[in-house]
């Protein structure tokens, strides 16, 4: 492995000094055979004339002329051996040099396929080179694993930063069937196809639906997993209610499968990973404190935000989200948020930030002292109408005003309010810009965000000049999904309260590949249908709920194992991805009954907001329109509902028990 990777980057070293190495190559040619054929015709000249010295020249110029070519064939001559034979070498080196560069050009493709054919290992195969197509190939390029591209226009910058990376770029259209068909003849080990257009990469996986029947399993007999990145949030909602996704390698075993396909948006998988691994560790505990969300841009990340805001942001403190949204076209953002979740919010929009401000009455979940439009109100006092406390606040993505700065302050510095600032436009550079802006203005006209054990260690410090100073803290998140070595930067930045990046591909896709997930997800569903059915196998309710099962609700179950990642955070533990047979879990039996009831309460908010997303609500069982009596807060619950939260929490602890899955201890 070593020498291969010496062999590649000296490779890559000479690919990138090609004009040098030529130029260098034929310099040692022309000057030795000069050298040589001068000393080797020298020897035949008696008499040193101006006519004799300008024919040795030239007649030494000339074989230099003919080493480049081949074919220099001087006298024998003792003197010029050394010089020959140092000519002969370079020109040969040369010449072999250009021609493999000039054969390379020229078949290049049927060389990369002799390569790929050659190759004993399962290939990465990437659809598209865009900003996914191109983070991916890093990723799986420096783990050592060959990267296959397959890219429409090659002209693009990201060809040749994939190719310096080590991976085989082709130009083609990978909704030609017959041109994808040549990269599954031996199936690749992962497919991502991520073209940047939804429609491109549906036709691509139809390609590859197509062409699976007649793939030859390859000699490893893993399973092929294929990712498709589907941009708009409503068609990749409705693709996952038709289309038959297999989730487990287990279930593949008895399909006799091959291929598994996962669609994901890259929006929605950031976010929901920035709430679980990086938000939670600045949540709300106390039962007074409550959340408050500023989300800067309602584009495609803004609105993904939202969602998952409302999906996932449930903690101890058993309260509503407040989140702030602040786009240009309030009103119109807010329509559009509450065209697709009727039941997300009550239609709060505001001029500017001077006189919002948000009503702790709604905090909580039992409150009616605001409501949703007038079709997704219920007249009964116990019904739960809402989800999160979304208000909308029209603002400039120009720049951040010290006004607006100030009001933000006001809403941020609020008893029992625990902020977090979120940077969400589809634009790096007004992400940044506004960042920087507002990280500036927090910390020299409110003294937020400043280092003071700095600051004191400077030289004339003046403590009157930080008298208003104090030791708080907004966390700003960025979000950089273009701009990586920005990203880069700013994740090294050495400050206390540093701006905090997100946007990584990698970071969002963690979430759509974690099987671990998958398999919790299929654990909580068969707990539950073991309570009715108690000699169920976990393999039966595959095959026979599972499978049958819609999309929403398998998406329930897998939004539950999620959570249930956040519930670990908030008992005081993280989660470790990875078995570990010597250190001991956490079992069920060991929660005390008052966290039972915490993690129980929890999770039936949580559950709340996830069928008032999907238009569910409060009244007479139904299924058309889909409604319960379990939309009540929880001091409403009938008994029975109460003991199903419990089952699906304990459903996760028996599974890290029964996998030996790891809980270590938060510091």
């Amino acid at each position: 492995m070593n020498l291969l990777n010496l062999l590649n980057r000296t490779k890559r070293h000479l690919n990138r000094h090609s004009a040098l190495v030529v130029l260098l190559l034929a310099t040692v040619t022309l000057v030795s055979t000069m050298c040589g054929a001068g000393l080797a015709h020298a020897e035949l000249i008696d008499d040193w004339t101006l006519k004799s010295l300008f024919n040795w020249f030239t007649a030494a110029l000339y074989m230099a002329a003919q080493a480049i070519f081949l074919n220099f064939d001087p006298h024998p001559s003792k003197n010029a051996s050394w010089w020959i034979g140092i000519a002969r070498v370079a020109a040969v080196l040369l010449v072999a040099f250009v021609a493999a560069k000039a054969i390379g050009f020229l078949f290049k493709d049927s060389f990369t396929r002799l390569k790929l054919a050659l190759w004993r290992k399962q290939t990465i195969l990437v659809c598209g080179l865009g900003r996914i197509g191109i983070e991916l190939v890093e990723e799986f390029s420096k783990k050592g694993q060959l990267v296959v591209v397959i890219e429409l226009d090659t002209k693009r910058n990201w060809t040749r930063t994939a190719e310096k990376l080590g991976a085989v770029v082709f130009e083609g259209d990978a909704t030609d069937a017959e041109t994808l068909s040549e990269f599954l003849e031996h199936p690749p080990q992962q497919i991502y196809v991520v073209t940047g257009n939804d429609h491109v990469n549906l036709a691509v996986l139809a390609n590859i639906q197509a062409a699976w029947p007649t793939v030859k399993p390859h000699k490893l007999d893993t399973v092929t997993q294929c990712y498709v990145h589907i941009e708009n949030d409503g068609l990749n909602f409705s693709l996952n209610r038709q289309l038959f996704s297999v989730t487990s390698s287990k279930r593949n075993d008895a399909y006799g499968a091959s291929l598994i396909v996962q669609l994901f948006n890259i929006s929605h998988e950031t976010a929901s990973e920035l709430i679980i691994d990086r938000l939670t560790a600045l949540r709300p505990q106390g039962q007074d404190e409550v959340a408050l969300y500023f989300v800067f841009g309602a584009g495609q990340m803004g609105l993904a935000m939202i969602k998952e805001l409302t999906l996932f942001a449930h903690f101890e403190n058993a309260k509503r989200a407040r989140i702030l949204v602040l786009t240009e076209n309030a009103k119109e953002k807010c329509d559009e948020a509450l065209l697709r979740w009727g039941r997300l919010s009550p239609t709060w929009v505001h001029g500017s930030l001077n006189d919002l401000k948000f009503d702790g009455a709604c905090d909580v979940w039992s409150s009616h002292s605001a409501r949703p439009a007038p079709e997704f109100q219920v007249d009964d006092e116990k019904a739960v109408e809402y989800a999160a406390n979304v208000h909308f606040c029209e603002f400039s993505e120009a720049a951040i005003s010290l006004n607006e700065t100030e009001c933000l302050v006001r809403l941020a510095t609020e008893a029992n309010v625990r902020p977090v600032v979120l940077l969400c436009y589809d634009e790096d550079e007004v992400n940044f810009r506004l960042a920087s802006e507002l990280h500036s203005e927090l910390q020299e006209h409110h003294g937020i965000n400043v280092d003071l054990t700095r600051v004191q260690s400077l030289p004339g410090y003046k403590p009157e000049r930080y008298a208003r100073h104090s030791d708080f803290s907004l966390p700003i998140f960025v979000f950089l999904p273009r701009n990586r070595p920005l990203r880069s930067l700013l994740a090294h930045a050495d400050e206390k309260y540093p701006m905090q990046v997100f946007g990584k591909v990698s970071e969002g896709l963690s979430r759509a590949r974690d099987q671990v997930v998958d398999e919790i997800a299929i654990d909580i569903g068969w707990g539950y249908a073991k309570s009715v059915k108690p000699e169920l196998t976990r393999e039966q309710y595959i095959q026979t709920v599972w499978d049958k099962a819609p999309q929403w609700e398998r998406n329930s179950n897998l939004f539950a194992a999620e959570h249930a990642l956040i519930k670990i955070q908030i008992l005081g533990y993280r989660f470790v991805r990875g078995i570990n047979p010597n250190v001991k879990t956490y079992p069920w039996t060991n929660l005390a009954i008052i966290d039972r009831a915490r993690l129980g309460l929890i999770e039936h908010n949580r559950w709340m907001a996830e069928r008032l997303l999907l238009g569910w609500k409060y009244g007479p069982r139904s299924e058309q329109p889909p409604a319960r009596d379990s939309m009540t807060s929880w001091a409403d619950l009938p008994a029975g509902e109460v003991s199903k939260d419990f089952d699906q929490i304990q459903a996760v602890f028996q599974f890290f028990v029964q996998h030996r899955y790891s809980l270590e201890e938060l510091e």
